[in-house]
């Protein structure tokens, strides 16, 4: 994949046929086994239950529920994404030690000898590196868009 040639676009831009999938075990995507299972009430209750009413605590039910409305999203609350995304990754404690999650960060870059600012959905950074960047598909705009991704 190296040797690809990358064209700069905006995420709106691309398209779905762009992206090549491949599938890994956990093992092979971290490039390690010491893969620790979370140890956190929350998660252990999140993970262990698909519903609001049969979670164990306030946080599992919470991370249920942000997953329900980042799974079927309505128009206009598309930012549900980012939202479950960053408290998954809070019950995961991606933000210990001196990492913090933000949400809709702005983040300043140079091109071409001119400064843009890109806005992330959610990041991850380590005083000022960005560690880990997840940027959401914006297309569902109306309620057509959301009839028609889900087959209707």
């Amino acid at each position: 994949m190296a040797n690809l040639l990358r064209t700069p676009k905006s995420g709106s831009n691309s398209t779905a046929a762009e992206l090549d999938v491949q599938p890994q075990t956990k093992a092979e995507f971290f490039g390690t086994n010491d893969l620790h299972d979370p140890t956190k009430q929350s998660m252990l209750g999140f993970m262990g239950h698909e519903s609001r009413e049969t979670a164990t605590d306030k946080k599992a039910k919470q991370l249920v529920c942000y997953l329900d409305s980042a799974m079927d999203p309505k128009v206009g609350q598309e930012a549900a994404i980012g939202d479950f995304a960053a408290e998954l990754l809070r019950g995961l404690e991606y933000d210990d030690n001196d990492r913090i999650i933000f949400i809709r960060h702005a983040v300043p870059f140079l091109i071409c000898g001119k400064t843009s600012i890109a806005h992330t959905d959610v990041c991850v950074m380590d005083d000022d590196e960005i560690l880990l960047l997840l940027q959401d598909n914006k297309t569902l705009t109306s309620v057509k868009d959301l009839r028609s991704s889900h087959g209707r």
